[in-house]
Formats: C-alpha cells, sequence, structure tokens
C-alpha cells in the first residue's frame, strides 16, 4: 500500500514483470515531482494476475505469486 491523497486512476502507471514491479504516478500538488516505486521481487509473480487499485487515500498493489503457498521472507530480493 502506498498512501497518496486524489490521484487520478489513469494517472498511475504499472509494470508488472515475472520478478519485478514499477509503479509511478505524479506526485499530489507537486506538476514535476514523480513518485517511483521499483522493486526486484523475492520472487516470481504472475503479471497478468497482478493489480493496482486507486482509492481516494491509497494506491494498493496485489501480486499474485507464481507458486501459491510459497512463503517469502521479505517481498524484496536481497543483494
Amino acid at each position: 500500500m502506498i498512501c497518496a491523497k486524489n490521484l487520478e486512476p489513469s494517472s498511475v502507471k504499472t509494470d508488472f514483470k515475472d520478478r519485478e514491479v514499477s509503479v509511478s504516478f505524479p506526485m499530489p500538488g507537486a506538476e514535476t515531482e514523480e513518485y517511483q516505486l521499483n522493486l526486484d521481487l523475492f520472487d516470481a509473480v504472475v503479471p497478468s494476475n497482478c493489480k493496482v487499485e486507486v482509492a481516494e487515500v491509497k494506491v494498493e498493489v496485489t501480486l499474485r505469486k507464481k507458486v501459491a503457498g510459497l512463503q517469502w521472507k521479505d517481498i524484496e530480493k536481497k543483494e
């Protein structure tokens, strides 16, 4: 979940890949600044089953694991 108020759903850009996720959107109230989140994921997801929902006060990203039931130690892969 990313806390951000009053975003237009069309302004939120996402890119889901097998082991990566990227989310970006213009910062509310700032014309030239952009929020960016880029994660190298702990394990594989199914990109076609991942989604983003934009609500009044948050952006919620839902990832679908490729191996259901596999417990991830963290969302990000550690170097």
